[in-house]
């Protein structure tokens, strides 16, 4: 994608690069690389009006340059003037237009698909992001289409994007984990087991898997190999424990002991680990969560 950049706060760096950057273009305004360079430094510091100003500019000198279009575009999408963008992106949507990079065409219909999910057009995103991830696959663009589909309920669309993202780019475990998901969503539960095995494989710390695990094996009907995997958690969390006393590894067991109903010795490490890290947000919210549910049982 042209590349959402937040605020960059605090980088002298960049703005040295600005000053110089300034100083050749008030010598030659024409520089093309130069104010492209200074558009992604405004882009980067958040300077959207700047950026707008600049490729403007250029956009005037090189009206048939695909790359500029789609930059204007963008920056309209952040200052969000979302018609104003979409207009700019149709030239590049268009299939009989020749002469337009691969990756410039892939850019405009991710950003199409981001205007029409802003826009409360949702239903419309998915069939330009599956066109950009066919003409030019990226992680992010996987992964938006994949979220894209579950956010609208449609968990088949979900699981063949993240089976796709699978073949592209093996063994990302968050391609995996989604597709463990959207099978879980789909009820598929022994499919969402042998999804998430080879994550187990490879995990250093495997007890949060076990107990994702767990759940599935409860899903599918085997509470035996549920029980099994519940208590292999405990074991390997009281082993990193041991080996590293840290707030997470104590919230770590804790969550274990919780899925085993062990409450007050998951109270007990969470309240540990707070005495370690007092602002750990994750354990204050687990002892809500503990303590919410010690409240109901009784």
């Amino acid at each position: 994608m042209y590349g959402f950049a937040p605020a960059a706060f605090g980088h002298p760096a960049l703005h040295d690069t600005l000053s110089e950057l300034d100083q050749h273009l008030d010598a030659d305004p024409n520089q093309r690389e130069d104010r492209l360079h200074r558009n992604h430094i405004y882009r980067k510091l958040g300077r959207w009006q700047d950026a707008l100003v600049d490729i403007n500019r250029l956009e005037k000198q090189y009206p048939n340059d695909t790359t500029i279009r789609g930059l204007r575009a963008q920056i309209l999408v952040e200052l969000g003037q979302l018609s104003r963008a979409e207009d700019a992106l149709i030239p590049l949507l268009n299939r009989k237009a020749a002469n337009i990079p691969t990756r410039d065409r892939a850019d405009a219909h991710a950003l199409m698909a981001r205007i029409l999910d802003a826009s409360n057009r949702t239903a419309k995103a998915p069939q330009h992001l599956e066109t950009a991830l066919n003409l030019a696959p990226t992680m992010e663009r996987v992964t938006t289409l994949a979220r894209l589909y579950d956010r609208q309920g449609l968990y088949k669309q979900a699981r063949d994007t993240w089976r796709k993202g699978l073949r592209i780019f093996p063994e990302t475990t968050v391609f995996r984990l989604g597709l463990v998901a959207a099978e879980r969503s789909l009820g598929r539960y022994s499919h969402a087991i042998r999804a998430l095995n080879p994550v187990l494989a490879h995990a250093r710390v495997q007890s949060r898997w076990l107990r994702l695990r767990a759940e599935l094996y409860e899903q599918n009907g085997q509470p035996t190999e549920a029980a099994n995997d519940r208590k292999a958690a405990l074991k390997q969390a009281n082993q990193r424990v041991r080996k590293r006393r840290t707030p997470l590894s104590l919230l770590e067991r804790a969550r274990a002991h919780q899925a085993l109903g062990n409450t007050n010795h998951a109270l007990g490490d969470v309240n540990t680990a707070l005495t370690l890290q007092p602002g750990l947000r994750q354990a204050h919210e687990l002892r809500q969560e503990l303590e919410l549910g010690s409240r109901i049982k009784h």
